[in-house]
């Protein structure tokens, strides 16, 4: 319904750039990324100046994981070097290229731009850079950084079970493993099916288990009745925030 109101905006008024955004965003959200490129690219015709609609391609083009992503977002880079959103879209981009010091390098710089502005801090949006600079931090082996991370995060959203997990995974890399199986469990609360946490709780109850076979039974017993009798919830969220939906999201490895 959304993209028929759109595209007739568009027909109307074909220059207006602000339409050929928020048509773009339709595409983005149904997941159909080459139509919200394209909407992208005539909405950028159409603003010249404007980092916004180069920083949403490149966002697409990150998802699609196509080479062209990492143009787009310098470009939007260079008209805009301190928007936290540009920064976070390319310290993910190198991320998933395996070039973590300079992921720590551009999520350093989104996160010192926004903890600049303190209305900017509470904004639910920005939970996906704290995530992200936590998985960063944890695959340079900065443990407590990322902890501390993606705490920042859980107190921006409390009930997402993609942080617990991230940080019962940290836990478990520093050998905490009464903290990973708590974290663990928070998140199984939360979405019971998640083959991730399901697997890492395993094994840490099973190290427990080794180190004292009497916790490790008790601690089984205890996710055994909590997986009868738990509902799990969840909670959906809206940014809210103007520019695109959505930051992109990196998922633990």
């Amino acid at each position: 319904m959304a993209r028929q109101f759109f595209s007739k905006a568009t027909t109307i008024d074909p220059l207006f750039g602000e339409g050929w955004l928020a048509f773009g965003h339709a595409f983005a959200h149904e997941g159909e990324h080459d139509q919200a490129v394209a909407a992208y690219q005539t909405a950028a015709r159409h603003m010249p100046g404007c980092h916004v609609p180069l920083l949403l391609i490149g966002q697409e083009y990150v998802q699609m994981d196509n080479i062209l992503a990492e143009k787009f977002l310098k470009q939007a880079l260079t008209i805009a070097p301190r928007d936290p959103d540009v920064l976070h879209e390319l310290g993910v981009l190198k991320y998933q290229s395996g070039v973590y010091l300079k992921a720590e390098k551009y999520l350093t710089e989104a996160i010192g731009v926004v903890d600049q502005h303190t209305g900017m801090v509470a904004q639910l949006h920005w939970e996906a850079l704290l995530n992200n600079y936590g998985h960063v931090c944890r695959k340079l082996g900065k443990f407590d950084e990322a902890i501390q991370s993606h705490k920042r995060a859980l107190s921006l959203i409390p009930h997402n079970p993609s942080t617990h997990s991230a940080l019962g995974f940290v836990y478990s890399l520093m050998g905490e493993r009464m903290k990973a199986v708590e974290e663990y469990h928070k998140a199984l609360e939360l979405k019971r099916e998640d083959s991730f946490t399901v697997q890492m709780l395993s094994n840490e109850l099973e190290l427990l288990a080794d180190v004292d076979p009497l916790q490790g039974i008790e601690l089984v017993a205890a996710s055994s009745q909590e997986d009868d009798g738990s509902q799990g919830s969840t909670e959906t969220v809206d940014d809210g925030f103007g520019q695109s939906e959505t930051l992109s999201d990196i998922e633990i490895d």
